[in-house]
């Protein structure tokens, strides 16, 4: 905010009225996203800190989508990002649940699979998820609905051996 008012102070006489309200108005919005980013950060890193005791990356947020929460992305970079869970009908294709989520992927394929029987009135028979996606917990509820859990086998660090 200090830069921007500096800029704006030192831009001379040939700036016009318009450009000025722009950047009083730029300076403002920008505000307004810190101030929301700054909200965010306790609870950010509260989550942060129930999910992944032994990370030491500090809890980050973004100033242009304060809700996003900064994870490893496969490149091996940290950016603002959130995990998007599609489940589809296998003969069809057709999508029959999504959910957005700015935590982990691990711990949704349950309450995915209850999307899925609100949309389509039926458990799935088979389940194919991918690694992470299911934690144990899930797996045994998703058993005892009666739907086959079909995904890579869990390696010697999982949550699920």
């Amino acid at each position: 905010m200090a830069l921007l008012a500096k800029e704006w102070e030192h831009s001379g006489p040939g700036v016009r009225r318009g450009e000025q309200r722009a950047w009083e108005c730029a300076a403002k919005e920008r505000e307004g996203r810190v101030a929301q980013a700054l909200e965010y950060l306790p609870q950010g890193q509260a989550a942060k800190e129930r999910e992944q005791q032994t990370q030491t990356i500090p809890q980050r947020t973004s100033t242009t989508d304060p809700e996003a929460r900064v994870m490893k992305i496969p490149d091996g970079g940290f950016r603002p990002a959130y995990n998007v869970q599609l489940a589809t009908a296998r003969d069809s294709g057709v999508m029959v649940g999504v959910k957005m989520v700015n935590t982990v992927d691990s711990g949704q394929a349950a309450p995915m699979e209850e999307q899925v029987v609100w949309r389509t009135g039926e458990h799935p028979k088979d389940y194919l998820i991918d690694g992470d996606f299911a934690t144990q917990d899930d797996i045994t509820i998703l058993g005892r609905r009666g739907v086959t859990v079909h995904g890579p086998e869990a390696g010697p660090d999982s949550a699920c051996s």
